[in-house]
């Protein structure tokens, strides 16, 4: 009778620990995958992002995502994850990114699909393989739009603008053209044919005059071509000078710039000023190319752009400057507009007709307007003492902004006057010039009709 009772007891604990080993070793429920985004056309450059839970109690072993057209399988990840003890893994969900270059592995155009297989720790009563966790048609499309460089006779120097034209296939959503680590966006729907689109561009100062502009063309699912633009860009020596600072200046500017900006009190005035000079100069720079980004995609200008009049150059486009503190050299920056001093406080007219899209204070610019000119183009005035339009106000050449000062970073009254392609400075003298403005940018605007919707300044105001 004892022993009838001892093999009940252990018998039972044993269907218990069966139980137990069961409830946790044996997984009731397969593992579950979801794809983010319900795009199911890929590109050359494809990208998934595959989001796994196991509902099991012994956590994911491994997770294989392929990638399955026709009868070929191509591997595309693999993540595997030990077990920590008797109760797995641990691991029960998981987002898994995938980036393939689909050219490179051979993969042909045409219907495939995603397949994400998951093991986990649990047993299984039959050895079989991972289960499929999910299974995603998909669409491999590997081949870039087409486009072609219409314009020719790029002849610009470092520093320079020049202007392109181009057609492009209507399954492009994204067109720019790529200078070095510079991106100048093509304006659609200028011209009446629709595959043809215009696109104003520079070779900035810092970029070597072997870097060539390339036509960049993108389709929705990231395919790109690039179609060179053959161009003769000439190499340009910029002047260095060297510019000092003394106590009187630094007193007189930094607790007030520090104050405009928030930047509390500084170290020293001399701290304060290469922090300004440095990181303010980026800062405002980087406020500056948002501001320039509001373009109007049509021509406002009529004409060569006017230079303030009765004015004298005293710094130029892209002069390298060293700053020098005590006799010692303390900072370099570039300058990367033209100053021109004329009579103290002279009215600041707009160098051609435009729009106002900024008006107020630009850090080391101080006062400052900015004005769009269309395409991309955009001119700004720094420095002033006063500001006499507001954004929003479309203005005609001439028309006055302001008054010169030495508001910002300046050691004089003078005006700090800059051309910008697309936020980046370029240098005015060539939009001062009406022979350079007739050759390079008007004779390859009027190559093609314009678009109806293309009006005149008069038109869009309705006179």
């Amino acid at each position: 009778m004892v022993r009838r009772q001892l093999y009940l007891a252990l018998g039972g604990a044993l269907i218990v620990i069966g139980a137990l080993v069961w409830w946790f070793k044996v997984d009731g429920s397969e593992p579950v995958a979801r794809l983010e985004g319900d795009s199911e056309v890929v590109g050359r450059n494809a990208e998934w992002a595959v989001d796994i839970r196991s509902p099991g109690r012994s956590g994911i072993a491994s997770v294989e995502i392929r990638l399955v057209s026709g009868d070929r399988n191509f591997a595309l990840a693999e993540r595997r994850f030990e077990a920590n003890g008797w109760f797995g893994s641990g691991v029960d969900a998981l987002r898994v990114p995938v980036e393939a270059d689909l050219g490179s592995l051979g993969v042909p155009e045409g219907p495939a699909a995603l397949e994400v297989l998951v093991e986990t720790h649990g047993w299984r009563l039959f050895d079989r393989p991972a289960p499929i966790a999910g299974r995603f048609p998909q669409v491999v499309d590997r081949t870039p739009p087409s486009g072609e460089v219409i314009s020719d006779q790029h002849n610009l120097r470092v520093g320079g603008s020049a202007i392109g034209i181009f057609r492009v296939a209507p399954d492009a959503t994204d067109v720019e053209v790529v200078v070095g680590n510079y991106r100048f966006p093509v304006t659609r729907g200028y011209f009446r044919d629709p595959a043809l689109m215009l696109g104003v561009f520079a070779v900035p100062q810092d970029v070597l005059p072997s870097v060539q502009p390339t036509l960049r063309v993108r389709d929705a699912v990231g395919n790109i071509l690039d179609v060179p633009i053959r161009s003769d860009i000439r190499p340009r020596q910029f002047r260095e000078r060297t510019l000092r600072i003394g106590d009187q200046f630094l007193a007189r500017k930094i607790p007030q710039l520090y104050s405009a900006q928030g930047l509390g009190v500084p170290g020293s005035l001399l701290e304060g000023y290469l922090r300004v000079n440095g990181e303010g100069r980026r800062e405002s720079e980087k406020r500056l190319a948002e501001v320039a980004g509001k373009t109007e995609p049509r021509v406002l200008w009529s004409g060569a752009f006017r230079r303030l009049a009765r004015s004298e150059t005293m710094s130029e486009f892209g002069d390298r400057r060293s700053y020098s503190y005590e006799g010692k050299i303390v900072d370099k920056q570039t300058h990367l507009g033209v100053d021109l001093a004329s009579l103290k406080r002279a009215e600041i007219g707009a160098a051609q007709n435009g729009v106002v899209v900024f008006a107020g204070d630009l850090g080391i610019y101080g006062a400052t307007v900015v004005l769009d000119h269309g395409l991309g183009v955009a001119t700004l005035y720094g420095h002033l003492s006063s500001i006499e339009v507001a954004v929003g106000d479309r203005v005609e050449v001439g028309h006055i902004l302001g008054r010169s000062g030495e508001s910002g970073l300046a050691g004089g009254d003078h005006l700090h006057f800059s051309t910008m392609v697309h936020g980046v400075h370029v240098d005015p003298a060539e939009w001062w010039d009406a022979k350079w403005l007739r050759d390079h940018v008007d004779a390859k605007i009027s190559t093609f009709p314009p678009a109806h919707t293309v009006l005149t300044e008069g038109e869009a105001d309705g006179q």
